[in-house]
């Protein structure tokens, strides 16, 4: 098979894909620019042109997965009518974000010591996060729910993240099972945050 010329998009993806399943299975050390050049069929050359090196490989892969996130989140509807319902959406944009990047989600959660994320990397990926305070803001001024925003936030970001993991290791079953898993599980955390 002849090696791709074109340095584009298309190639960039299937890059930082690749080098996200690398790191995934078998470590930072194991992640250098021959091995991704072999195992995705292009050069070095390519992957050099296209991130400048391993740090700029790792940034990019970094900030791929936090854009994901942020848009995913973003491209869910403000509903005035049933934040609760929005709520519940968001998290199932977290698990779409998930499911399109699996070894990218990997690495944005993982502990590196060749790579910490910038404020400005930090801020993209929290820009998901600020879109689900927000939702959680417009709930408590309405008094559906008490407890504090920042709180309501922490705790519904841990149970997708303990779903993204489950998912991702095959835990919750196929994926209408497991897209109904999460659904449940949120709407019921929701529910117990429910003002009484």
């Amino acid at each position: 098979m002849g090696r791709p010329r074109i340095h584009d998009e298309a190639v960039a993806e299937q890059l930082l894909e690749a080098a996200g399943q690398i790191l995934k299975t078998h470590g930072p050390a194991q992640l250098t620019m021959r091995r991704l050049a072999d195992e995705t069929g292009t050069s070095t050359r390519a992957i050099y042109s296209l991130f400048g090196d391993k740090a700029g490989l790792l940034s990019a892969m970094y900030e791929r997965m936090a854009a994901v996130l942020s848009d995913r989140h973003a491209a869910v509807p403000v509903r005035e009518d049933d934040v609760v319902g929005e709520l519940v959406e968001l998290a199932l944009a977290y698990r779409a974000a998930v499911r399109q990047h699996p070894n990218l989600y990997s690495f944005v959660f993982a502990s590196m010591s060749d790579f910490v994320p910038s404020a400005e990397q930090l801020g993209l990926a929290r820009a998901g996060y600020r879109r689900v305070l927000g939702a959680f803001e417009r709930a408590v001024d309405r008094g559906i729910f008490a407890a504090k925003p920042a709180e309501l936030g922490l705790q519904l970001h841990a149970l997708v993240h303990g779903l993204a993991s489950l998912e991702l290791a095959g835990g919750l079953g196929g994926t209408r099972t497991a897209k109904r898993r999460w659904t449940q599980a949120v709407e019921a955390m929701l529910h117990g945050f429910r003002r009484t």
